[in-house]
Order: structure tokens, then C-alpha cells, then sequence
């Protein structure tokens, strides 16, 4: 069987690329790597719309690492673009909800981004929760930018180095509309593993403000979380989160180009060609075929696109 590692990068579209790398760079401490503006193969890979002129990029990393990494793009186009989850509350489904960071000193990151106008779904709540002992934040920027804080003050699930500021994004959720959709397409279809498989109810944990669910709804929503990967691990993994009762909005139609937010996860794997006709024996879908492309800063590459039952995309990428 042919399998991608966890994702290496999320693809982020963006009105200004200036104003979601700054921070990263000024708190985060992460790296800023301008990059020729994506090819036109590449534009109609991602669907670009006609009226396109160039799509900006500029790469966002942590010290050491390439992977965890943001590329921020921006569409050049008349039409009106619109945010993928436009004031958007957890429990609305649709699309990515965020990524995920460890931090160091998670008071000192989160007044931080206050300051440079973020804002927060809550405070910084400590929880422990199926072997995670965590304080987390999650923090709301613009272009529907949402980055969860975590400070670890148990077991650490990846290789983690010391962090100055924010380390790689290591994982990323999905608030989906159908749990076992969702885990069918992730285990069964991408032939994925999961990290865990947890059912929360009649607790207000994990968190009384992470969750952003209000009281007395927090302590009887049933919430189903999973943690699924390639290898199950935790390293580049894709969380799913579904809760039962609570009916939001449905962003998952808003998730195409030129929209704004989070747009895509890029995945490398040995042979996208050979995982193309396995996913897609399993009934997997190709949003598009695999094909050659030039993307910077990885050169020439062999890529393949799905779409999740919640439209998000998920691309994976042979180095050639």
C-alpha cells in the first residue's frame, strides 16, 4: 500500500499576505520565504478562475523544520472573493477549522496576537483528555486564519525541538457533519489509521471555553473526536471533531478558489500516481487527476487532489 507522511503544508488564501506573516514571524518566530508567484499549471490545478492575473506566495515556517509549514497565497482577481467560514463558530461544519501549534510560554503568545488584533474563542483552559495534559487557546486572526495554542504539560506525540515562539503546525481540525462519513472516507477510503477514537459526554471537558460551546450545553453535548494520519500518528494529523445537537451553519460549497481561508493540505507521498488508483478503487473520488506541475519551492511534481465529505482538499504531491 502506498501511503503519504502527515501534511507538510497548509495552503492558506489570504487578502494580505503581510498581515497574517507578521505575526507568525514577530511571536511565532517562524520564517518568511517569499516564492515565485504559482505557475499557471499550478492555478488550474487549485481551479483558479478565469479572470486570474497571478497567484502571490510567500512560505511560512518554523527555525529547522520545512514541513508544518503555511503557504500563503493570494488570488489576483476582479471577482468578489468571499471567507470560506465567515464568522464562524465552532460547531459550524465545513472546510478546515484550524492548525494547530505548540508553544512555549502560552500566556505570553496569546497577548501577543491580542495585541495585534486577534481575538480568542476563549481564554487559555487546561484540560487533560485521552492522554493529552494540555493548556490551549484558540486564537482567530484574519482570512479566517484560526491557530490553536497548545502548552503541553504531559506526553508530546512528535518530534518537537525547542521552541522560541510557535512550533510547525502538527495538526489540524475538521468539524465535520457526519462522523462516520468522515472516519469511513479518512480509514477506509485514504487507508489512514487513527490516533484515537473518542466519544466525550455528560463533561464539560475537554475545556469549558476551548470548545467555545456555552453552558449548560457544554456539559450534554455529545462530542465524537478522532485523530487520524497515514501511520496513526500525531505528527501531521487531521483531527475530527463532530457535535451532536448543535446545528450551525454549512461552509463546505464556500471551499474553492479564489475564496479566502484556509484553502488546502499538501501531502508528499512516494507514488501519487499508485495512490491515485488505490484510494480511487476504494471509491475515493479524484478532484483532479494526477498531473506534472512546477510548484516552488519542491520543483517539478506529480500531483493528485480529493475532496473530504466537508470539501476539504487534500493534495498529495510526488517529488519528481
Amino acid at each position: 500500500m502506498t501511503l503519504p507522511a502527515g501534511f507538510h503544508e497548509l495552503v492558506i488564501s489570504v487578502f494580505d499576505i503581510d498581515r497574517i506573516a507578521e505575526p507568525m514571524i514577530e511571536i511565532g518566530g517562524w520564517i518568511r520565504t517569499d516564492l515565485p508567484d504559482a505557475s499557471p499549471e499550478l492555478a488550474r490545478f487549485w481551479g483558479a478562475p478565469a479572470d486570474c492575473t497571478r497567484i502571490e506566495q510567500s512560505m511560512l515556517t518554523a527555525p529547522g523544520r520545512s514541513d508544518g509549514s503555511f503557504r500563503l497565497i493570494r488570488f489576483h482577481v476582479d471577482q468578489p472573493q468571499y471567507l470560506i467560514r465567515p464568522a464562524q463558530h465552532l460547531w459550524d461544519t465545513g472546510g478546515i477549522f484550524d492548525v494547530d501549534v505548540y508553544v512555549a510560554d502560552i500566556d505570553s503568545v496569546y497577548q501577543g496576537l491580542l495585541r495585534r488584533g486577534w481575538t480568542a474563542f476563549g481564554p487559555p483552559t487546561r484540560y487533560a483528555w485521552s492522554g493529552f495534559d494540555v493548556t490551549e487557546a484558540l486564537m482567530i486572526g484574519p482570512d479566517g486564519v484560526v491557530v490553536g495554542l497548545l502548552k503541553a504539560h504531559g506526553a508530546v506525540y512528535i518530534d518537537l525541538p525547542p521552541i522560541m515562539g510557535m512550533s510547525r503546525a502538527f495538526n489540524s481540525a475538521q468539524v465535520v457533519r457526519d462522523y462516520d462519513v468522515s472516519m469511513d472516507f479518512y480509514c477506509r477510503g485514504l487507508g489512514w489509521k487513527p490516533l484515537l477514537d473518542s466519544r466525550i459526554d455528560d463533561a464539560v471537558e475537554p475545556g469549558e471555553n476551548v470548545l467555545g460551546i456555552p453552558m449548560p450545553h457544554a456539559r450534554t453535548t455529545l462530542r465524537r473526536v478522532s485523530i487520524v494520519n497515514p501511520t496513526g500518528g500525531n505528527d501531521g494529523s487531521i483531527e475530527l471533531i463532530e457535535l451532536s445537537g448543535l446545528h450551525g451553519r454549512d461552509f463546505a460549497e464556500n471551499c474553492r478558489a479564489p475564496n479566502i481561508g484556509y484553502f488546502a493540505m499538501q501531502f508528499f507521498v512516494d507514488d501519487a500516481q499508485g495512490y491515485a488508483d488505490e484510494i480511487s478503487a476504494r471509491g475515493v473520488a479524484l478532484e483532479e487527476p494526477p498531473a506534472a506541475l512546477s510548484i516552488e519551492p519542491h520543483g517539478r511534481v506529480l500531483a493528485v487532489s480529493v475532496m473530504t465529505p466537508d470539501n476539504v482538499r487534500l493534495e498529495f504531491l510526488q517529488r519528481l
